[in-house]
């Protein structure tokens, strides 16, 4: 037997779950191309604990051809119809803004609260209400949330949310509010009993707001306020943050209320961004 296949033998006898655990590490498109290898190697993809669909290669995307979006819909769907894995550690797409239908998203984050994602990191399209499955905001497993539109975050507040929210184990979230109080951003912050890491967009606000963060665990929060500078009044912070470092702040927040002494010594990594309109 050559040395070559002594090396390929060595590699496809290895236990399933190194095998599952090493296409974890690439992209979904390539994991999934190792089912041609041999026998051993066809249903290995199918166990992969890390599904990334971010590499846009998997379409001609220079054409945004109907028929190259809907090859990459076919694709993302059968590797999630097709997963075997109890739990995916990270579910992470990107694709070009407008060219996909809410009802594949809605899928997608379906398959993916079957599948006890732990960080879900997903593009929505801001067209009109959106209606997600309520599971994924009961989702136990959840631990990392991001909402973008196509490098943008998605308005949280043209999402149908469900009468309560409860993410006992989301430790960073990302979000983004347009044109409105933040009513269904506070309502998934408040859903999230050990947040750490908050990342606050809200901009076109047009009425006064008041910011009220009453999050014991919060350790780093960034609050970015383009083109609200002149109505908001206020930022509070209720609890007891267990970090060091300095905060600062731009003349985006006109009051920063401290209902704790020490907070802002305490507070790490501590951030409120105001950034000019493009």
């Amino acid at each position: 037997m050559s040395s070559t296949s002594e090396n390929v033998d060595m590699l496809s006898n290895l236990p399933r779950d190194l095998l599952s655990h090493i296409l974890s590490l690439m992209p979904a498109k390539f994991a999934m191309q190792t089912s041609i290898l041999s026998k051993n190697w066809r249903y290995i993809w199918k166990l992969v604990t890390n599904l990334d669909f971010s590499d846009l290669d998997i379409i001609d995307l220079d054409t945004k051809s109907i028929h190259a979006l809907n090859c990459f819909y076919e694709f993302v769907d059968r590797v999630l119809e097709h997963h075997k894995a109890s739990q995916v550690n990270i579910l992470r797409l990107r694709f070009p803004c407008g060219w996909f239908p809410h009802s594949c998203v809605s899928k997608w984050i379906s398959d993916a609260v079957r599948l006890n994602v732990s960080e879900l990191d997903i593009p929505i399209f801001p067209r009109g209400l959106v209606e997600l499955p309520f599971d994924l905001f009961t989702l136990k497993s959840l631990k990392l949330l991001k909402l973008y539109v196509d490098g943008f975050r998605f308005d949280v507040d043209a999402l149908k949310f469900p009468s309560s929210v409860n993410l006992p184990s989301l430790k960073t979230l990302d979000i983004y509010s347009f044109g409105k109080p933040p009513v269904n951003a506070f309502k998934l912050i408040h859903g999230c009993p050990l947040l750490e890491n908050l990342s606050l967009t809200v901009s076109w606000c047009s009425d006064e707001q008041e910011f009220v963060f009453n999050i014991p665990t919060l350790k780093r929060l960034k609050l970015d306020t383009p083109d609200c500078s002149s109505v908001i009044k206020k930022v509070v912070f209720k609890g007891d943050i267990q970090a060091t470092t300095q905060a600062q702040a731009t003349s985006s927040v006109n009051t920063i209320q401290r209902r704790q002494p020490s907070m802002m010594q305490r507070l790490h990594n501590f951030s409120l961004v105001k950034c000019n309109a493009m």
